[in-house]
């Protein structure tokens, strides 16, 4: 942020210069004022977005408190189709899983009343690239993101090997034994949050600094 003083710095030879040297001073401090007051509103308006048609206005990035703290939702400063953006994302995510780039792909977290829509696309998309899919109502909880990130949300996962379905099935059982038994915890639980990392495709780095950080690294989406 820029600070304006009310006072324009003088030359310290002003008062003996002549009238012409006088007034190039002032103007030289003029057009300095003016980029300033320039650079000030250009970063103002940058800040602020308006949304033709829906009126929605994201003024700065809103940081998020709890999980997640300090970091910063993304704005776009134009209208998005929610379910148009989300369909593209699985698109993309199923490009990946076809390429060999991931073993397994989750799916933005889905509202049950998109899920339909999302499943017919998923499976049109799927057949076009060789690939799988299944539906979960819960996917699994570790420390890779937060719980809140699909609270309330189905996901859909993809796949193109049926042994990678069978491994997170087996994770999915070995969460279900240890929150039984009441060790779902500790080494335990990050243990299998890295089996799932390494699922996903992560690398090692990627998967320890999201398993270790004192809160949870959910996966970035617009705010749509």
């Amino acid at each position: 942020m820029y600070r304006l003083s009310a006072a324009l710095p003088l030359h310290p030879d002003l008062g003996r210069s002549n009238t012409v040297q006088q007034i190039g001073m002032i103007l030289r401090c003029s057009l300095r004022l003016c980029y300033i007051i320039d650079c000030f509103f250009e970063r103002l308006s940058a800040g602020l977005c308006r949304c033709s048609g829906q009126e929605k206005i994201a003024i700065w990035p809103v940081k998020e408190e709890g999980t997640n703290a300090g970091r910063e939702k993304a704005f776009v400063n134009y209208s998005l189709d929610k379910k148009s953006y989300e369909i593209g994302m699985i698109n993309s995510f199923i490009e990946m899983i076809a390429c060999g780039v991931k073993p397994l792909a989750i799916s933005p977290p889905i509202d049950p009343d998109d899920l339909s829509l999302m499943e017919e696309a998923s499976d049109e998309l799927s057949r076009g690239f060789g690939t799988k899919w299944f539906t979960v109502e819960n996917l699994i909880i570790t420390d890779i993101q937060s719980e809140a990130f699909t609270a309330g949300k189905n996901s859909i996962l993809y796949y193109r090997d049926d042994s990678v379905a069978e491994k997170y099935r087996d994770l999915e059982r070995q969460i279900s034994d240890l929150k039984a038994a009441g060790k779902y915890c500790g080494e335990a639980r990050r243990n299998i949050s890295i089996e799932f990392g390494k699922l996903l495709g992560y690398p090692m780095d990627v998967i320890l600094r999201k398993v270790d950080s004192a809160v949870r690294i959910d996966p970035v989406v617009l705010n749509v």
